[in-house]
């Protein structure tokens, strides 16, 4: 499962991004309360009154992570999209520290070594005996997933023997044709929570694609009976869900059983032919248009080896797709290197300011030149891309 799930909580290694971010942290000692253990922690605002999470909850939290130094190392905020994970599965700092809070609240933490990564730090991002610095709003106290087995007198079933009960019913437009977060438990036959997304990470993407990724048909069919908010129980055979049922001990034939709720959907832009008389070509050949521009005054504009967070759609220039953002429902953070990006790319972005969607289209030259990059992107292939720059940190 965790090849398909994006893992966001902060008991795993952190991506390579380093950059600033904006948020303020306390700089009034006075207001900073030590606990026993060494954490340290600022009340920034408090929500309405009500439960703290356990150890036992799941919770849901946008974050941004800083080291001493004042580089970010993670932020929720910069992806964005919330994170939810289980409380008791991540760093001391952080299951000590949330706690403290209730849905609502945002607060600012010190967490000292000892509490976080210790000696061995994190990848190359988080070095050894590192003091971190995390802002952390609570959004949400997500409960534990408990088995209810489908209701036999409401349940319906697809042609493909998928059954399913519509536990809560969503709004807005099926999910059929947009990139979807789904929050998910599977159980065993006995109610056993075997894995779940306050362990692995929300399922994020488009069905069909997720379908692949996993190399079940189940999660083909599941963004047709869905809307944002809706909740399904399901039963189907371990082969619907997973292109090797061995690897999570299950034979092909087992049933799996379900609870899975839509929590949030993107729409994925469709492809439009550019219209030459509306390009502007630079003295490299990359040719732009601007089709939408941001409103603040203040934006940033980004330079060379600057990071950046981005939702894109590419296609060739038939109009075939080959990567996009956001039909894997997450932005994307990146360096302007060139070590790691097209050149097209490079050029492109530094036009742009904070809030605005352009288009670019990136001749040979400027993308993956003669050799292409197999198996989507053919020898010498002109490329389209729809770019929104959402955050220079």
């Amino acid at each position: 499962m965790r090849s398909i799930a994006r893992f966001a909580s902060v008991s795993v290694c952190f991506g390579s991004f380093l950059g600033t971010f904006d948020a303020a942290f306390a700089e009034d000692e006075a207001a900073w309360t030590k606990t026993p253990s060494g954490l340290e922690y600022y009340v920034v605002s408090r929500g309405p009154e009500g439960p703290k999470p356990t150890t036992d909850s799941g919770v849901r939290v946008h974050y941004t992570g800083k080291l001493e130094d004042g580089r970010v190392f993670d932020s929720s905020r910069i992806r964005g999209a919330p994170a939810e994970f289980e409380l008791g599965r991540v760093i001391k700092g952080w299951t000590e520290g949330l706690q403290l809070m209730q849905a609502g609240d945002r607060f600012e933490f010190r967490i000292p070594a000892d509490l976080g990564y210790g000696a061995r730090g994190a990848g190359n991002v988080i070095p050894p005996n590192a003091t971190l610095s995390f802002d952390v709003e609570l959004f949400e106290i997500v409960p534990p997933f408990t088995y209810v087995a489908i209701d036999e007198a409401k349940a319906k079933s697809t042609e493909s023997g998928l059954k399913y009960e519509v536990v809560e019913a969503g709004s807005g437009d099926l999910l059929t044709e947009q990139a979807m977060e789904l929050r998910f438990a599977l159980f065993d036959g006995a109610g056993k929570v075997l894995t779940s997304s306050l362990r692995e990470g929300q399922i994020l993407g488009r069905g069909a694609e997720v379908a692949e990724r996993m190399g079940g048909s189940m999660f083909a069919e599941v963004p047709e009976l869905m809307q944002v908010g809706t909740t399904l129980r399901c039963v189907a055979p371990a082969s619907m869900a997973f292109r090797d049922p061995a690897r999570v001990g299950m034979q092909a034939d087992t049933p799996t059983y379900w609870e899975i709720k839509a929590t949030r959907a993107v729409k994925v832009p469709a492809f439009v032919a550019p219209d030459e008389s509306k390009l502007t070509t630079t003295e490299s050949g990359l040719k732009y248009q601007f089709l939408s521009r941001g409103s603040d005054p203040d934006a940033k504009q980004p330079k060379e080896n600057d990071g950046v967070a981005v939702d894109y759609a590419g296609w060739l220039q038939d109009g075939t797709p080959f990567d996009s953002s956001y039909s894997r429902a997450t932005r994307f953070v990146t360096e302007l290197e060139k070590n790691g990006l097209i050149d097209g790319w490079i050029e492109g972005i530094q036009l742009m300011k904070e809030g605005d969607r352009i288009l670019l289209v990136v001749p040979p030259a400027l993308g993956y030149g003669a050799n292409g990059s197999p198996p989507k992107i053919p020898a010498d292939a002109t490329l389209v891309f729809v770019i929104e720059l959402h955050k220079v940190p």
